[in-house]
């Protein structure tokens, strides 16, 4: 391409083309720096703005709880779930008559708990208003009760104006139940003044220093509340906005705004400010920057037109001087007349094509000399090959294309898969993570770009660490060389180790749990023997409460059976009927079979079903089986049955627990029994029924297996002998004493 300035002077072209880069070069760096700053600036008012209506949202999430909760209590109070029974039970509406007494409860006991409560109104399930404090609905009253009475928990409606001065208000509504806690028979809607409410939640804290801000708290509708700050010298403004009435906005023409939605109420918080006052630091930054370029593009102008021109002559001697070099004439010399610069230039040139001639010669020689070493340096290879083939370790060598050149007969079984056209179709897995591209794997080994890299191959069955570094040169990179070691005894170890600790620490929080379970567990038995006394002795409910009673105290023994676990304590044994423990189980389980449609089923008798052990740990045992079963045929099997049986003479008891679901597949058998897997979709099972089940029944003398696992016919059967000496469990003597 031609020059099309050639006939412009170079001293004319390098001297306006610097002060025009110099002055471009700073042009673009002060508006990149004005407006990065200002962006930067802007970024950082939007997340201020953004935590605090966070903030304001977490705060009156908590105010909204706050309220919620006082409502709910007001709702389970026994006068008011009591009253509501019985007048929801009315055929009519009820009358002032028949409602006074929970109106009366309402007005005086419970409304001014609350100071922002204005009204009480308990609503039946079918809409009728049975007992209220006001009068006077508020506007949106039915509405608000049609849809509280359709949700399950407690709802927050939206705001609305009540009375006839309109004070803004919001309807808060709880379930009421009888007093069994069996049904529901209404809704208690609480109205609050927002106004009352609110003014306990700090709107404008943590933002007295803004000004121009404005804090509202809306519903879908538009109505709400907001906190104008217009100064940052004066305390915030609270206003109320009614529905379909525009919202304050801050002065600036233009403004940032963030909302953020309430979890306890479908509200939002919006803060938004406007941005003019903030930016005005970065507002003239641009024209300052442009001012300054143009003061130094004048300077720099100066200072380089009259150097310049003492630059010309002396390189074009240079010129004429690298052309003769260029021909093969090392005899030049360039004159030097002066001292700066372009005179060093000069002398230095000189020097150069001095030294040219000189290692033209050398060259000459050396070339000579490395014919004389080129055999020795292929001796030295085959000496290299030789020890890269006898090393037990797998080596290979990549050349900078990614391709083999070097290995050895170690390497032979990784070879195949370093091949990127055949590792996608060959069992090789990266140990990178699940779904990582074969291919890819081997280009970050193979390339020699990368520094040093790490990883595990899994070929067929053997596991690899495989360690690949750059081999660099004088002039770049020769290439990368691969180690691999043979790591699958190492690898299986750990797996085994940290099971272990697996199953560690998930005993120590068991023990945990187990303390903090039981308290709530004391609280259900005590309120069992409650119920059990308070009912009549023909009453149906008894057999119903008489299964809590029995079920806590099995869960208590079983959760003092883990803390004695925690504490190598021994378990309670004794005589345990197999029979009655089986009945337990089934009558326990049967509501489950029932509900997915399962038939739970008992088949065979036991003349003596007695055997020495744990009640409890044999009824978890079963109720594991069962329960499992019950899973497994749920939707596509139709039943489960619980045989019993005896052999070896009647030494031994047997149990079958058969269901005819899918089955186990084949590749799963073996794993059954393994702590934590399971087949069972996440949040439905945790690996551990089957392994804690085996373990309690070889403590107990017997044994637990898989008799069966095709589908239709799948049975787990436990074999429990009569007398035992069982191992010790706990470290001690020995769980399990022979009965006779």
């Amino acid at each position: 391409m031609r020059d099309p300035l050639a006939r412009i002077p170079i001293r004319y072209k390098l001297t306006f083309g610097f002060v025009g880069l110099c002055f471009l070069a700073y042009a673009i760096g002060a508006w990149l720096v004005s407006n990065s700053a200002r962006d930067a600036l802007r970024e950082q008012i939007v997340e201020r703005l953004r935590s605090t209506a966070q903030a304001r949202a977490l705060v009156l999430d908590e105010a909204l709880r706050t309220v919620t909760f006082r409502a709910r209590d007001f709702a389970s109070d026994g006068l008011v779930r009591g009253e509501a029974a019985r007048l929801a039970a009315l055929s009519a509406p009820p009358s002032a008559d028949e409602s006074a007494a929970l109106r009366r409860h309402l007005a005086e006991n419970k409304l001014p708990i609350v100071p922002a409560f204005v009204d009480l109104v308990v609503v039946g399930t079918d809409g009728r208003r049975l007992a209220g404090v006001g009068a006077t609905p508020p506007v949106g009253f039915d509405a608000f009760v049609e849809t509280a009475r359709l949700r399950d928990g407690e709802w927050v409606g939206a705001f609305a104006p009540v009375g006839s001065d309109g004070v803004l208000c919001f309807g808060l509504s709880t379930p009421v139940l009888d007093l069994a806690r069996e049904r529901r028979v209404g809704v208690l809607v609480c109205w609050v003044a927002a106004a009352r409410w609110i003014a306990g939640v700090p709107l404008g804290a943590g933002v007295e220093d803004l000004e121009d801000l404005v804090v509202a708290v809306e519903d879908p509708s538009g109505a709400g509340f907001e906190s104008v700050h217009t100064d940052p010298g004066r305390p915030a403004v609270l206003r109320t906005v009614a529905a379909g009435t525009p919202r304050a906005r801050p002065a600036a023409a233009e403004t940032l705004a963030t909302p953020s939605a309430l979890t306890a109420a479908d509200w939002r918080v919006v803060v938004e400010m406007g941005t003019a006052r903030a930016l005005e630091p970065v507002a003239g930054l641009q024209s300052r920057f442009v001012g300054a370029g143009l003061l130094i593009a004048l300077a720099t102008a100066v200072l380089l037109f009259f150097p310049l021109r003492f630059l010309v002559k002396p390189l074009g001697r240079l010129r004429d001087a690298a052309r003769r070099v260029s021909d093969g004439d090392f005899g030049g010399r360039v004159e030097v007349e002066s001292t700066d610069e372009v005179g060093e230039l000069a002398a230095a040139f000189n020097v150069m094509t001095e030294a040219v001639r000189d290692r033209t010669a050398r060259l000459e020689r050396t070339a000579a000399d490395l014919e004389a070493r080129k055999d020795e340096l292929s001796r030295e290879r085959d000496r290299l090959e030789a020890m890269v083939r006898s090393m037990q370790d797998p080596l290979v060598f990549f050349d900078d294309a990614g391709r083999v050149q070097l290995s050895n007969r170690a390497a032979e079984p990784l070879l195949p898969f370093l091949d990127t056209s055949r590792g996608r179709d060959l069992a090789l897995r990266c140990a990178r993570g699940e779904g990582a591209d074969v291919r890819d794997c081997v280009a970050c080994l193979a390339r020699g770009d990368l520094p040093k890299q790490s990883c595990r191959l899994e070929v067929g069955a053997r596991v690899y660490e495989v360690l690949a570094t750059r081999i660099p040169t004088a002039g770049g990179w020769l290439g990368r060389l691969l180690v691999a070691r043979d790591i699958t005894e190492l690898v299986t170890f750990d797996e085994r180790q940290a099971r272990q600790e697996r199953l560690a620490v998930l005993g120590e929080i068991a023990a945990v749990v187990a303390h903090e379970l039981n308290n709530p567990l004391s609280a259900i038995a005590m309120y069992a023997q409650m119920m059990e006394a308070e009912l009549p002795i023909a009453s149906p409910f008894r057999e119903h409460v008489d299964v809590v009673r029995r079920n806590t105290e099995t869960c208590r023994r079983a959760v003092r059976g883990l803390l004695d676990t925690a504490y190598s304590a021994d378990p309670e044994v004794g005589d345990v009927d197999l029979d009655e423990t089986l009945d337990e189980v089934a009558r326990f389980l049967r509501p489950l079979s029932r509900r997915a449609g399962v038939e739970l089923t008992r088949e065979g008798t036991l003349a003596d079903p007695v055997v020495r052990g744990d009640a409890i740990q044999l009824r978890q045992v079963f109720v594991n089986l069962v329960m499992n079963a019950l899973q497994a045929v749920e939707g596509v099997g139709r039943s489960v049955r619980v045989v019993v049986g005896e052999t070896d003479a009647g030494r031994t008891l047997v149990v079958d627990v058969s269901d005819d679901g899918p089955g186990v597949p084949p590749a799963q058998r073996d794993r059954a029994f393994e702590p934590f897997f399971t087949t069972k979709p996440a949040g439905k099972g945790t690996g551990l029924g089957l392994p804690i089940s085996r373990r309690i029944v070889e403590a107990h003398g017997g044994t637990l297996t898989l008799a069966c696992g095709d589908p239709g016919a799948t049975t787990f059967r436990v074999r429990l002998p009569r007398v035992s000496m069982v191992r010790p469990q706990h470290g001690g003597r020995p769980m399990l004493e022979g009965r006779t």
